[in-house]
């Protein structure tokens, strides 16, 4: 199936973060993200731009046909750091957002985005963090503050609209570098409280003092 076969490129991109390719393993160096701990909750992978040359005839196909690689033989994700999303439900990798390499421009493989980024942290607490910021997202879950959700905008809530009113959530934090105010309104229906989390402007400063000066 399709949802087989992304999970099993998904699976692949997590090998190739430590492989023999360091390119992934320097560019979360560089982001201050080393926490294993928190590398596996998001189930981090790495993308080199070769998944043509790593598959047969038959799944060139279906990748094909699932839009993840190109008639030209490329990537659509190019090369960068994955977080596969899933279904909430069923726990299946639905789709996959790419950190790339330059910039860090990101890049998702389906449009409308599919499933939820983390989603466990809806259950796991009644206060958690949301974010639109891939790094963020890492380094406040790697601070500590392990119920984090990243969202790829407003539609991430409102197609889970279920699942956000089944947490009973009490206070959520939404930390935004583009759409703090359509996240917060898709929210407050949803919750008790809403409240902004203004992070430093480098990511490199984003760690448990503060973090703790805003949230206490």
């Amino acid at each position: 199936s399709d949802l087989a076969l992304l999970a099993s490129v998904a699976d692949l991109y997590q090998r190739q973060l430590y492989g023999d390719d360091s390119t992934g393993r320097q560019m979360l160096k560089k982001l201050g993200v080393q926490s294993r701990v928190t590398i596996a909750a998001f189930k981090l992978g790495w993308s080199d731009g070769k998944l043509w040359n790593r598959c047969n005839e038959a799944d060139r196909a279906r990748l094909q046909a699932l839009g993840l690689l190109t008639h030209n033989q490329k990537e659509k994700i190019g090369s960068g750091l994955v977080i596969p999303a899933t279904d909430p439900e069923t726990d299946n990798i639905v789709d996959l957002l790419v950190v790339r390499k330059y910039q860090h421009k990101k890049c998702n493989l389906f449009s409308p985005p599919r499933g939820l980024i983390h989603s466990d942290a809806l259950k796991a607490s009644k206060e958690i963090v949301i974010t639109d910021w891939p790094e963020a997202a890492l380094l406040i879950h790697q601070a500590g503050f392990k119920a984090v959700v990243l969202v790829r905008g407003a539609a991430d809530i409102k197609s889970n609209k279920a699942l956000f009113e089944a947490a009973r959530l009490k206070l959520v934090w939404v930390c935004s570098t583009r759409y703090g105010k359509q996240l917060t309104a898709a929210l407050k229906p949803l919750c008790r409280e809403v409240k902004r989390l203004t992070l430093p402007r480098y990511h490199q400063q984003i760690n448990a003092d503060t973090l703790r000066a805003q949230m206490e």
